[in-house]
């Protein structure tokens, strides 16, 4: 018995009945029923809807005991529904909870090895790989090592599905461990970065780096769910035949890859340096580099904050906020290396340019009190600003801007990366870069990272400032943008 055909048993159904939903000849149900034509992805998407939506007040109870996995009502529809036409797709008998043959296309050969050919092929290889592990309630630990050429990421559609299941997947307290490959181009790394921080900022995502730069003639990929399931894939620059990627479930392979990746990983270096709300002063003593030379600085967020600041005002921000003794002390001696004083008495200056995007500046004016982000980090514990004292700050902002030779704004309606909407990026050329995740109005996800890593922080760098000039140089007029803010903070008012 088919897939199709033991649901539509289940539910009572004829095959005139889903032939008429589907708008299509009942034979071609039967034909779907008796396995001697394939349903379509088009197909299988409205079948697998239909059945979700007639077993909805069940709570999924007869969907699940012949599936034989768990379809929770907490999970997204679409996800849902992807998840039984994988399943409705396939054409092997039904098996264990949550196996690895659930995800498989329609017309995967059963064996030790599942073969995926080409970009798309990959692309499936590693859905499959990652929806298999939002299918487990143990906790996973994941080991991401991939040498390959990265164009199976070239895809924005997918890259948005990839990073939403891998955020998913943190947050459902399973492990990862990734190594960012340092043998690219800056681009390329750039690119990579920009997909992962969002990942590495939500959840127990770890950044390893080779230090050695290698350019090896045979590069392999191995991405090892511990003891259930990997990706495999082996390529060269010399060949131009068809890349083919292997997924299996074989545990005297997955063991051989688990010893491969440990021994890979125990050579590697940490990328970034996680840190909290700690009260330890790691974060400030990495923020204060931004003025130990003159090299430039780009600094990504919703608002243009650092050293534009007085003592005094700094200090008004203090006294709105609910403090102890011990905590007022060290808020002070933070502002007092953190406000424009501080950056005035500093021989060599940096120039920053202050990238804000404006619907996030839109949106932290109209709040009613907006978490300070980095000097949250610095201090070691959150501070708010009201929105009458934030729209303050944003004028006095713009006033120093305006009468400054060492600042520059551009105000842009663009995003370097979308994911990076509630993500503050500082970045020092040559010195240090920190990624700021904490969201704008919650002490949630308090979580920073910081790299000295100097290709990454080229990288990131280039990447930054290929995005300024790719703007018009009208967009960084001190006029234009002066009258720009007055009119954002107004408009806000």
């Amino acid at each position: 018995m088919s897939h199709l055909e033991s649901l539509i048993k289940e539910f009572g159904l004829s095959s005139k009945q889903l032939a008429n939903y589907l708008s299509v000849d009942c034979s071609l149900v039967s034909k779907w029923k008796s396995g001697k034509r394939k349903i379509s992805s088009e197909y299988g998407n409205k079948i697998a809807e239909l059945f979700l939506q007639l077993d909805a007040k069940n709570k999924y109870v007869r969907i699940n005991k012949i599936c034989g996995f768990d379809i929770s009502q907490d999970h997204v529809f679409e996800e849902q529904i992807q998840k039984l036409e994988y399943w409705i797709l396939s054409n092997a008998p039904v098996l264990e909870s949550n196996s690895i043959e659930h995800y498989l296309p329609a017309g995967t050969e059963s064996g030790n090895f599942y073969a995926f050919y080409g970009e798309d092929g990959k692309r499936k290889a590693v859905n499959i790989f990652l929806e298999y592990i939002l299918g487990c309630e143990e906790k996973t630990t994941l080991w991401l090592y991939g040498r390959e050429d990265n164009k199976w990421f070239d895809d924005e559609d997918f890259i948005k599905s990839w990073q939403k299941k891998n955020i998913q997947i943190v947050q459902n307290n399973h492990n990862i461990n990734v190594i960012h490959p340092i043998d690219r181009r800056l681009r390329q790394m750039a690119k990579s970065l920009f997909c992962w921080i969002p990942i590495h900022l939500v959840g127990d995502a770890r950044a390893y780096y080779i230090p050695q730069y290698l350019t090896p003639d045979i590069k392999e990929t191995i991405f090892l769910a511990e003891g259930k399931v990997v990706i495999i894939g082996i390529s060269s620059d010399r060949y131009t035949k068809k890349s083919i990627t292997y997924l299996t479930t074989n545990k005297a392979i997955l063991q051989n890859c688990s010893d491969i990746l440990q021994d890979i990983f125990s050579t590697s270096h940490n990328l970034f340096e996680h840190m909290g709300f700690e009260q330890d002063g790691k974060f400030f003593t990495q923020f204060r580099k931004i003025i130990a030379d003159n090299n430039k600085v780009f600094y990504f967020s919703g608002a243009p904050i650092l050293y534009m600041f007085s003592v005094d005002m700094l200090e008004k921000l203090l006294s709105v906020n609910d403090l102890t003794e011990d905590m007022r002390r060290k808020c002070q001696i933070v502002i007092g290396q953190t406000s424009e004083e501080s950056l005035n008495s500093v021989n060599e200056k940096p120039f920053i340019t202050y990238v804000i995007q404006i619907e996030q500046l839109r949106e932290l004016l109209r709040m009613d009190s907006v978490m300070m982000r980095f000097l949250s980090h610095c201090v070691g514990f959150p501070v708010y600003a009201p929105k009458e004292l934030f729209r303050e700050m944003m004028r006095m902002a713009a006033e120093k801007f305006l009468i400054s030779d060492r600042f520059e704004i551009l105000l842009t309606d663009r995003t370097l990366i979308k994911s990076y909407e509630k993500v503050a990026l500082c970045i020092k050329e040559k010195n240090m870069a920190c990624i700021v995740g904490t969201q704008n109005h919650t002490e949630e996800g308090a979580c920073a990272l910081v790299t000295t890593e100097d290709f990454t922080i080229a990288a990131l760098y280039h990447s930054c400032q290929q995005f300024v000039e790719s703007h018009s140089p009208h967009r960084r007029e001190k006029e234009v943008v002066y009258r720009e803010l007055l009119r954002l903070i107004e408009e806000s008012t």
